[in-house]
């Protein structure tokens, strides 16, 4: 029977540390019976349901931590300007307290991140003086790699955070009390 108005022709999976990307072929149907969608196998509905009840919470816990940052005209900065680091600035509504985010693609410098706005620039605007915090956004296995990369603004006392929790430099870290939930 098919799913979402769909017949299945497959699923590829590639596997990375925090994200799998999946990609499902499927051929449109004319059938009328098609089934929604179905939950993927071990989702744990209570969860789901833990995480949307703490998602304020944490929003709350990022304004907090990061007007701290700007409170003396310091800024911060987020690195990686992908689908990662846009759904967690405009998800958690920071935008205004993101000065830019730097990103190592010439072809992204000068624009935009969607819907925020918060201007795309590249690596070298990080200055630990002014923008002693900046936070990753992007998957915790390239971590090492760019922070490497970016040895000027480490040695000058900037700090790189991810937007992540799984991520061992996790900005849940710098938390006081974090909420309940993860």
């Amino acid at each position: 029977m098919p799913v979402a108005g769909c017949r299945s022709l497959g699923i590829d999976v590639a596997p990375y540390t925090f994200e799998n990307c999946l990609v499902a072929y499927g051929r449109k149907t004319d059938e009328k019976n098609s089934k929604p969608p179905a939950l993927a196998p071990g989702v744990d509905l209570r969860m789901v349901g833990q995480y949307a009840e703490s998602f304020s919470r944490w929003t709350q816990e990022y304004h907090s931590l990061l007007d701290s940052y700007t409170r003396d005209g310091r800024q911060v900065a987020l690195y990686g300007a992908g689908h990662l680091t846009c759904a967690f600035v405009n998800f958690h509504g920071l935008a205004k307290q993101i000065a830019f985010v730097a990103d190592d693609t010439v072809q992204k410098q000068g624009l935009y991140m969607p819907k925020c706005g918060v201007p795309v620039r590249p690596k070298e605007a990080l200055d630990a003086a002014q923008t002693p915090l900046c936070l990753l956004g992007f998957s915790p296995e390239i971590e090492d790699k760019v922070i490497a990369n970016n040895e000027r603004f480490v040695a000058a006392g900037g700090r790189f955070n991810s937007v992540f929790a799984a991520s061992r430099r996790s900005i849940r870290k710098l938390l006081p009390t974090p909420p309940l939930h993860t």
